[in-house]
């Protein structure tokens, strides 16, 4: 731009010639859009923050106790045994 200078640009539907808007990119210009760009892959996204925060707990009555996930009541005795002691705290 600074070398062409607004008068010079394309003119037409894809053009800018003379429109208030061009100006030269300077590196504050540079650091915003790339910042930007870093926030919109991240959680600036609209879907991304309204998951985060409307995130709701599990509820008591569905939730699964570690020794159900492990599928410990299937386990042969000392196996069984083994499994509690390595859960106690």
């Amino acid at each position: 731009l600074r070398d062409t200078g607004v008068d010079k640009l394309p003119e037409g539907d894809a053009g800018c010639r003379g429109a208030a808007w061009v100006y030269e990119v300077d590196e504050i210009d540079l650091m915003q859009y790339l910042r930007r760009i870093g926030l919109a892959g991240s959680s600036d996204q609209g879907i991304v923050r309204s998951a985060l925060l409307n995130v709701q707990g599990p509820d008591a009555a569905n939730s699964v106790t570690a020794i159900d996930r492990l599928g410990v009541e299937a386990l042969p005795g000392r196996a069984l045994a083994a499994t509690a002691q390595a859960l106690r705290p």
